[in-house]
């Protein structure tokens, strides 16, 4: 009795929500209305528990029956117990009242906003609900009101020679710079931000042209000029202006269109600029092949071009519960580390196999670092590609991917491949992670 007349918001984790999306009087009255009905709970239990899990993302699929729950986590996403039709559709409804959306309409697709706290920690939710053929699928992003920074090569993860090789070109000399990683939030923002970021930007006057709807994250000492697409501008509407401004550094995330990169090739060799792009692609052959797709002249895009950095986002292993062990000559002979050369690789934590004497014995409870997963953030396998001759001659007579690779590599730059070994061998990361991300 005591149970039933206690007020829904009470029961379940220690969450508070803030409604988003309307008028203050508005937010008020939703968050009272959310607050009265049990579907309160399940959206704190759900949550709380991604919260917990230091998840970035909540995908809800709704079937016929169930809900079907996953988290990302580090960029991988993992399945949780389903919930019931019924405490799915509650929870739904209590998550679009807060977020000011029809909470009616199952099809049609709807976004908004809403905040939590949970003790002293505080987000921002992103919330899309989208029909399907089956039901409905949400997808909640959770961004912390403290996210941490990733400004340059270092915080990405790049190693120290790398940083260096490529510090002394973009400080140095003029030409094209190619920041490039994975479609589909395969980190080229961060990658970007970061090449960005290792760059002298306080000697140089260093200019930006970036699409009005797709700007990136605000970089210290980088004035930005925008374009609208839908008004029929590009990249070339703002090159010839911004020249009277006589930049030494031009900073353009995208180059969609072979005018804007013919122009900004002939201004790296009459005006002698440094210009940053990036392109997505899975490593650095293949940004180069995106870029000769635009049809550029290939001798002067060949002379041109003096660095393409690539990085693939992979998982750290838990520091607290990483689990050493002696791995066989074959492995390392397979994986090209010298007999000798370490003791041990590391390898996501396994419990132990049950003890048939004791069937009664408890499993170990879960890393409290890592909670359970054995992962715990991400780092960068970053490739930095430095063209010599061969390269050139390879871009002008010979683009093709397998071609470009073999002679970048024959030039003495090290594969993405070769990169997530280092880190295996450092015990930054396993070889099951490592064959994940290069599939």
């Amino acid at each position: 009795m005591a149970a039933e007349e206690t007020p829904p918001h009470m029961l379940g984790p220690p969450v508070e929500f803030v409604a988003k999306g309307g008028s203050d009087s508005e937010n008020q009255a939703n968050l009272i209305q959310a607050r009265q009905s049990m579907g309160i709970v399940p959206a704190k239990e759900v949550l709380a528990d991604a919260m917990w899990r230091r998840s970035n993302r909540i995908l809800l699929d709704y079937t016929r029956e169930s809900v079907a729950v996953r988290f990302e986590i580090d960029g991988v996403w993992h399945p949780l117990n389903p919930l019931d039709r019924e405490r799915g559709d509650m929870m739904l409804a209590v998550l679009k009242k807060i977020t000011n959306l029809n909470i009616a309409d199952r099809r049609s697709k709807q976004t908004g906003q809403f905040a939590a706290s949970l003790n002293a920690t505080k987000i921002t939710c992103n919330f899309t609900s989208q029909g399907t053929k089956t039901g409905e699928r949400v997808v909640i992003e959770l961004i912390p009101k403290k996210r941490p920074s990733i400004s340059n090569f270092e915080k990405l993860g790049m190693r120290e020679r790398l940083i260096e090789k490529f510090k002394e070109l973009a400080n140095q000399k003029p030409g094209l710079f190619v920041a490039s990683a994975p479609p589909n939030r395969g980190g080229l923002s961060t990658t970007w931000q970061s090449m960005i970021g290792s760059t002298d930007r306080f000697m140089y006057d260093c200019l930006g042209i970036e699409e009005a709807s797709h700007r990136e994250a605000e970089i210290e000492n980088v004035d930005v000029l925008t374009y609208d697409a839908t008004q029929g501008e590009s990249t070339m509407t703002l090159l010839e202006g911004i020249m009277l401004k006589q930049p030494d550094v031009l900073v353009i995330p995208e180059i969609a269109d072979k005018a804007s990169l013919d122009t900004v090739l002939e201004l790296i060799q009459t005006e002698n600029l440094r210009i940053f792009t990036s392109v997505r692609a899975k490593d650095s052959a293949e940004a180069i092949l995106r870029l000769l797709m635009l049809k550029p002249d290939a001798k002067q895009f060949a002379e041109a071009l003096q660095c393409v950095v690539n990085s693939r986002l992979i998982r750290k292993l838990c520091s607290a519960c990483r689990q050493p062990y002696q791995p066989p000559p074959q492995l390392l002979q397979k994986l090209g580390i010298p007999a000798g050369k370490i003791n041990v690789l590391y390898r996501q934590y396994q419990p132990p196999p049950p003890d048939p004497e004791n069937p009664q014995q408890e499993e170990p409870p879960p890393c409290q670092s890592c909670r359970g997963m054995g992962y715990r953030g991400q780092t960068a396998i970053c490739e930095v590609v430095v063209p010599d001759d061969g390269l050139r001659q390879a871009i002008v007579k010979r683009p093709q991917l397998e071609a470009l690779r073999q002679t970048a590599k024959q030039a003495g730059n090290h594969a993405l491949q070769e990169e997530g070994i280092l880190l295996v061998a450092q015990g930054v990361t396993s070889i099951n992670e490592l064959q994940r991300v290069m599939k």
